[in-house]
């Protein structure tokens, strides 16, 4: 069988390299937007108290990712700036390094969650009703999360070294075996819940395999297997770790107030619909995070190179991309959403709940494909000041003080819009940031024609 090559990051055609790198990585996290769309559609038609139940236990999941999201980051820029510098051996060892740190982070974090789920599932807006059925869905999940955590590290170690096409289709493999086990295990075996997350595991199980079976075989050009573990690749996870880390926190915390709130002021068919509008949403955002994460690997290489003009261009490229992307989808879903809704809710009440308040979700879409490219550069470009202040804001500085302030006085429509603020005013402070490095190292867009960047 032929070895895959990775992508020549140094490739002069920017628009290409972008889309070559970054279709992959979309088409691959596309997939798994669309199976936690199909997994809610399954789940909606139990019941909408099954909905919310899932609902309520998404936080406690971002709790349960929030380290392996920071070590993924961190080690998807380091290992294209090693590339850059064709210090493969030192890329290896920083992904192994990974591995274990995260793998073994995992168990700490899931024995400590699991001994206090009793507890956190009523402060994070669990009911009466939806509290057991959030308590079966995480239980599954944290038995798994070391799988999970090993899936999510090998996937950052296939896009930092540019190889999303194998990224692609491990995450199709995974996420088409989800869609088929979901409807068998929540209705053929009847499981619900609890058969949606073992549909879950499931998939996440067998891209391990995939990806164990490409890491020892050693076909590509990163096989981390063969590196060695070293104290000072830990250094340099943890410097840029904890932002992200924290950034997950503060998503979980803001969900948390945003569910507890939506359970307080209008009840869980509303948090159901909550919920369903989040996956909505975040099939939306998937594409252009996943355009941004694979260019963040040529955005890494062309740093380590020390080719600035060549960086500002590509991100400038995913910029346009992304924008452009995220405009399009979010127009279809709103003007359809009046056919779209009734179509994929049964309840009659949940669908009207849905389609009032996903218009507030478009805008901040349409935020998040400004800064999220932005904030991609950022941290290819290894500036950890600037991405740690865009990182923080959408969940945390910005979103926390509006969700606890603008419901005290529009009720309802003051939690959601504080969803669609926190997207607009993140853009603004990312594009400001992103002012200031131009004028710091005297670049501009059009600087020099693409093609000699």
């Amino acid at each position: 069988m032929p070895k895959q090559q990775a992508t020549n990051l140094s490739d002069p055609r920017l628009l290409r390299l972008i889309l070559r790198i970054g279709a992959p990585a979309i088409l691959g996290l596309s997939a798994n937007a669309i199976n936690q769309l199909i997994d809610a559609l399954w789940i909606t038609r139990l019941s909408p108290i099954a909905m919310a139940g899932v609902g309520i236990a998404f936080p406690v999941i971002i709790l349960m990712t929030a380290t392996t999201a920071g070590i993924g980051v961190a080690i998807s820029g380091e290992i294209g700036r090693r590339l850059g510098r064709n210090d493969t051996s030192g890329a290896q060892s920083v992904a192994l390094t990974a591995i274990i740190l995260a793998i073994a982070l995992s168990v700490v974090i899931g024995l400590g969650i699991g001994s206090y789920v009793d507890v956190i599932l009523p402060v994070f807006g669990a009911s009466t009703e939806t509290f057991p059925i959030a308590k079966l869905y995480i239980t599954v999940l944290l038995w798994g999360l070391p799988i999970m955590t090993f899936q999510i590290i090998a996937d950052y170690v296939a896009l930092g070294s540019g190889n999303s096409r194998r990224s692609m289709q491990t995450l199709l493999a995974c996420f088409g075996l989800n869609i088929v086990l979901d409807p068998i295990f929540i209705f053929g075996f009847g499981w619900g819940v609890t058969g949606a997350a073992l549909a879950t595991v499931a998939g996440q199980l067998l891209a391990c395999c995939i990806y164990i079976v490409w890491f020892r075989k050693g076909t590509l050009r990163l096989y981390p297997f063969a590196g060695s573990v070293a104290s000072a690749h830990v250094r340099n996870l943890v410097r840029f770790a904890p932002p992200v880390v924290v950034v997950n926190l503060l998503m979980a915390f803001s969900f948390v107030v945003l569910l507890s709130g939506m359970a307080r002021l209008a009840g869980d068919v509303h948090v159901a619909a909550l919920a369903f509008d989040l996956r909505l949403a975040t099939l939306i955002m998937i594409p252009v995070q996943g355009l941004a994460l694979g260019a963040q690997a040529a955005i890494s290489h062309a740093h380590g190179h020390c080719k600035p003009l060549r960086a500002n261009h590509l991100i400038h490229l995913t910029l346009a991309l992304s924008v452009g992307t995220g405009l399009i989808l979010t127009c279809l879903v709103v003007a359809g959403g009046r056919f779209l809704f009734p179509i994929m809710i049964p309840a009659p009440a949940m669908q009207q709940a849905a389609a009032t308040m996903f218009p507030y979700f478009a805008v901040f879409i349409i935020g998040s494909c400004a800064y999220i490219p932005l904030l991609s550069g950022f941290r290819a470009t290894d500036r950890a000041l600037f991405s740690a202040v865009v990182a923080l804001a959408p969940n945390g500085y910005v979103m926390v003080p509006l969700i606890l302030l603008l419901p005290l006085v529009w009720g309802l429509s003051g939690l959601l819009w504080a969803i669609a603020l926190s997207g607009v005013v993140t853009a603004v402070i990312a594009g400001v940031l992103h002012l200031i490095m131009l004028s710091r190292s005297s670049v501009t867009v059009t600087a020099a024609p693409a093609d000699t960047a």
